[in-house]
């Protein structure tokens, strides 16, 4: 059996998530949410790294650029955006 790794227990993420996205080297994770939020999760650990919080409404989508310093993101609020992750571990 392959090794798994749990993101949703005792990590901090409470409401539904509608996308994830796994990082070109598959060290991270990005999870978009119902409340507008994006995680960016430790693959190795399961730790939350970070939280985007910009968005103003559902996530429907995340995409990590092949780059790995960028995440793409659009969101009901009919926005999509590029984040900048190089300074954000």
């Amino acid at each position: 059996m392959e090794k798994t790794i749990l993101f949703r227990q005792n990590n901090g993420l409470s409401s539904p998530l509608n996308c994830v996205s796994v990082s070109n080297k598959g060290k991270s994770v990005a999870c978009g949410s119902s409340d507008s939020k994006i995680f960016i999760v430790d693959t190795q650990t399961g730790k939350l790294k970070q939280t985007i919080d910009s968005h103003q409404g559902q996530i429907t989508g995340v995409s990590f650029v092949r780059d790995r310093f960028h995440l793409l993101s659009c969101s009901w609020d009919s926005t999509t955006r590029l984040w900048d992750l190089k300074d954000k571990g």
